[in-house]
C-alpha cells in the first residue's frame, strides 16, 4: 500500500487557502477585467477594460425568441437582450425589460432619440415624431392629455370644459367658456364665459366674452361682439361692429359691419347693410342698403338696391339700383324691375319706363290686359283721362249702363 505523499497534500491544502482568500476578495471587492492590470471603478460591480479591439457582446434573440421568452423563468427587471432582425415594424436593437413580474414588458433603446435642444441632421422622408404600428399618438402637459393624432389621420385637441384653440393667442382670456372653437391668431381672445361659440379666422370673435352660439368665419368677422349670440358671421370684417346684438346672418366683405345693436338682420353681398344698425332688414346684393342706418323692416335684393335708404321702414326694392328717392326717409313703398325708383310712400313703381303686361308676355303698351277684365267694384270711381288742355276726366257708369264723365282734380 502507497503512503500518501504528505508534499502533495500540503500543496494542495494551500491552493484551497489560496482560492478561498481569492473568492473571499472577489466577494468583498470590485472585480476587473482587462489586458493589463488596474484598479477597477469603485461605482461598478465589473469594470472591463478593453485593449481596443473588443467589447462586451450581450446575449442575441430574434424578434420571434424574444416574444417567446414569456414567461420568464423568474422575474428580470432590467435584463438586457439584442433583437437581430426587424419584424412587424418592430425595429433591430437593444431592448431592456421593465416589467417586475414573469411577464416582461420590452422598452427599445434607442439612439435617435429627439432631445430637448433639438436635434440636426434630420430627413422628413425618414425622421419623424410619431408610431409605426396602428396607435394613436398623444400630447400631454402637466400629464393631461391635451391633443391626440388619431391612425386615421385625424387631430383632436382637448381643452379644458372641451374647448378647441388653435393659433397665438386664441382663447387667451377663457375662464368658463364651454365646448368652443377658435381657430387663427387672437381669434376669441376676450372670451369668458361665452360658448358654444365657433370662431375661424384672424382675430374672428376678439371681443367676444360671454356671447354664445355664434359662428364667425374669416378676418375680424364679429371682431367687436361681446355679448350678442345667435350670430353667424361669414368674410373679411362681417359683422364686425356687432357689439351685443343678436340673431343676425351677414355673409360678404364687411357686410353689416357698423351693426352695433342692431338684431334680426340678414345681409349678404359685398357692404350689404353697410352701415345698418338697426332691426329686420334684409339685403341681398352688392352694396344693398348700404347706407341703412335706422330704418328697419325692409327688403332690397339686387345689386345697390336701397343705396339711398336712411331711415325708411318696411319697403321692398327689388332689382339692381332700384330705389327711393334720395331723401331715404320712404315707407311702404315698393320699386321692381332694374333701375327703377319710387319717389313717395305707400306707392308701387313696376318697372323703369316698362310696359306692363297682364296675361301676355309681349305688351306693347304700358298696361296691357290679354283675356281678362278690369274690375272696379265701387260706383264712385272709374278710369281717368286727361284732356288736351290737361283737365282730368273720371268716367263712370250709371246704375242704367250709361257712361257719364266728371271733371275732377288731376291726383
Amino acid at each position: 500500500m502507497q503512503k500518501p505523499n504528505f508534499l502533495q497534500n500540503k500543496k494542495f491544502i494551500v491552493f484551497l487557502s489560496l482560492f478561498a482568500i481569492f473568492i473571499y476578495k472577489l466577494n468583498a471587492q470590485n472585480v476587473g477585467i482587462g489586458a493589463s492590470s488596474f484598479t477597477p471603478n469603485q461605482s461598478a460591480m465589473l469594470d472591463i477594460r478593453s485593449n481596443g479591439n473588443k467589447g462586451l457582446l450581450i446575449p442575441s434573440v430574434t424578434y420571434a425568441q424574444k416574444n417567446a421568452m414569456n414567461p420568464l423563468p423568474q422575474a428580470a427587471q432590467g435584463l438586457l437582450v439584442f433583437q437581430t432582425d426587424t419584424s412587424s415594424g418592430i425595429p433591430a436593437g437593444y431592448y431592456f425589460n421593465t416589467s417586475t413580474t414573469t411577464t416582461p414588458s420590452w422598452q427599445y433603446i434607442t439612439g435617435t432619440g429627439w432631445l430637448q435642444t433639438g436635434n440636426s441632421g434630420t430627413n422628413p422622408t425618414t425622421t419623424f415624431i410619431g408610431t409605426t404600428d396602428a396607435e394613436n399618438l398623444a400630447f400631454r402637459t402637466n400629464n393631461i392629455q391635451r391633443m391626440l393624432l388619431t391612425v386615421n389621420g385625424s387631430i383632436y385637441l382637448n381643452g379644458t370644459n372641451n374647448n378647441t384653440f388653435v393659433g397665438n393667442n386664441s382663447g387667451n382670456t377663457n375662464s368658463t367658456g364651454q365646448n368652443n372653437a377658435f381657430f387663427g391668431w387672437n381669434a376669441g381672445y376676450s372670451n369668458t364665459t361665452g360658448g358654444p361659440n365657433a370662431f375661424f379666422g384672424y382675430s374672428s370673435g376678439y371681443a367676444n366674452t360671454s356671447g354664445q352660439m355664434n359662428a364667425f368665419f374669416g378676418k375680424d368677422a364679429g371682431y367687436h361682439n361681446s355679448t350678442g349670440s345667435y350670430n353667424s358671421f361669414v368674410g373679411e370684417g362681417a359683422g364686425q361692429g356687432d357689439t351685443s346684438g343678436s340673431s343676425n346672418t351677414m355673409m360678404g366683405l364687411y357686410a353689416g359691419l357698423h351693426l352695433g345693436s342692431g338684431s334680426y338682420n340678414s345681409s349678404f353681398g359685398s357692404q350689404a347693410g353697410l352701415y345698418n344698425y338697426s332691426y329686420y332688414n334684409s339685403f341681398f346684393g352688392n352694396a344693398s342698403g348700404l347706407n341703412n342706418s335706422s330704418g328697419s323692416q325692409n327688403c332690397f335684393f339686387g345689386n345697390s338696391s336701397g343705396y339711398y335708404n336712411t331711415t325708411g321702414f318696411q319697403n321692398t326694392y327689388i332689382g339692381a339700383n332700384t330705389d327711393g328717392d334720395i331723401s331715404g326717409d320712404l315707407y311702404n313703398a315698393t320699386a321692381i324691375g332694374a333701375n327703377t325708383v319710387v319717389s313717395q310712400s305707400n306707392s308701387l313703381i313696376l318697372g323703369n319706363g316698362a310696359n306692363v303686361g297682364i296675361g301676355n308676355s309681349a305688351p306693347n303698351a304700358a298696361l296691357q290686359v290679354t283675356s281678362g277684365d278690369v274690375y272696379i267694384d265701387t260706383n264712385a270711381n272709374g278710369l281717368i283721362l286727361t284732356d288736351d288742355s290737361g283737365n282730368c276726366w273720371r268716367i263712370s257708369i250709371d246704375s242704367n249702363g250709361n257712361l257719364f264723365t266728371t271733371q275732377i282734380t288731376c291726383p
